[in-house]
């Protein structure tokens, strides 16, 4: 489990790999999008939120990279756009190790591709300013 304070020191966000407690696996760490749905923890179809204040961005995983171990996700339209139009903004204030990554993931955005969500929360970061976890595998 990941527990990440809110800004506002009202809220809590927690990361579960089962929503009723149980542990399906103890001696894996790592779980792809396809074993998530094996275990019946998500659906294909379910959407993720990255959420700072008053703005979000909506995901679903990548259907191309569900075996994949690296989480993969696809933004939805209105989200894309959001961040396609924070795209200069989101230059200006990134540093030298986000530009690393940052073209890339625009170069994917413009083509319908797939984020990776550790670059996915750092996007939300970059645009929004919020306080977002990153992590390259969640657990």
């Amino acid at each position: 489990m990941a527990r990440f304070k809110a800004a506002s020191l009202a809220e809590y966000y927690v990361i579960v790999e089962d929503e009723v407690g149980n542990i399906v696996d103890t001696g894996r760490r790592n779980w792809s999008w396809r074993d998530l749905v094996s275990a019946g923890l998500i659906s294909e179809g379910d959407y993720f939120v990255i959420r700072h204040e008053g703005s979000f961005l909506r995901a679903s995983p990548d259907p191309n990279t569900l075996g994949w171990f690296k989480k993969k996700v696809i933004f939805d339209n209105e989200s894309t756009r959001a961040l396609l139009s924070s795209e200069e903004a989101m230059h200006n204030k990134a540093n030298k190790d986000h530009k690393r990554w940052l073209d890339k993931e625009f170069t994917s955005l413009r083509s319908g591709g797939g984020v990776f969500l550790s670059n996915a929360t750092g996007l939300c970061y970059l645009a929004f300013g919020g306080p977002t976890a990153s992590y390259s595998v969640p657990n």
